[in-house]
């Protein structure tokens, strides 16, 4: 299998690195997740795009074509120890890129692993780009490893998983979702419900 990352803008990864390196100067020393890591030592990888996916969208069957682009993710290294993961939107109408969300925790370290997972998905001479696909209705969040031939396209879930859902397994797309379907039920009859109330 051929793995491919979104083309890097230079214009974001001098933004990205110019918020980190601001963030780690401020006087009370910034997040703790930056504490005893130099600015100079830090490096902006993996451009990745991020898909959204509503519970509806789900629901309906509508998926692929109801992921939502919603921005290009890059993850803050130093060395190979990962700091957070830092999404960059485009603001209308002049098209300059903003920093749109910083995060910290584990989920960006289990994407490097999921990433460099030996047993990842395969397929001789097939070309699959890294996405992120995330339902946040449903706090599930996976790679999403697209091909130009969509019946190709496979999605390895980022623990946590939803019970049901194995974090070991790259499901096709349409299997994926229907894993999903039960779960986007329970959460909008929950809101139905609470709406209701």
């Amino acid at each position: 299998m051929a793995r491919r990352f979104h083309p890097a803008s230079e214009a974001e990864v001098r933004l990205v690195l110019q918020g980190i390196t601001d963030l780690m100067s401020r006087t009370d020393g910034g997040p703790a997740e930056f504490a005893g890591h130099d600015p100079a030592a830090i490096s902006v990888e993996y451009p990745h795009l991020v898909y959204d996916l509503s519970a509806l969208e789900v629901l309906l069957g509508h998926s692929r074509a109801g992921a939502q682009l919603s921005s290009t993710r890059y993850l803050v290294l130093d060395g190979s120890e990962s700091l957070a993961a830092v999404e960059v939107r485009t603001r209308q109408p002049d098209g300059s890129p903003f920093i749109a969300n910083v995060n910290f925790g584990p989920f960006a370290v289990r994407f490097i692993d999921a990433v460099n997972d030996p047993s990842e998905v395969s397929g001789e001479g097939i070309n699959f780009e890294v996405t992120l696909l995330r339902c946040s209705a449903i706090g599930v969040t996976a790679i999403w490893w697209q091909s130009s031939d969509p019946t190709l396209d496979r999605v390895r879930v980022i623990p946590p998983a939803p019970v049901g859902v194995d974090t070991a397994t790259d499901y096709r797309f349409d299997t994926y979702m229907k894993l999903l379907q039960p779960l986007a039920r329970n959460v909008i009859n929950s809101t139905d419900a609470t709406n209701g109330a």
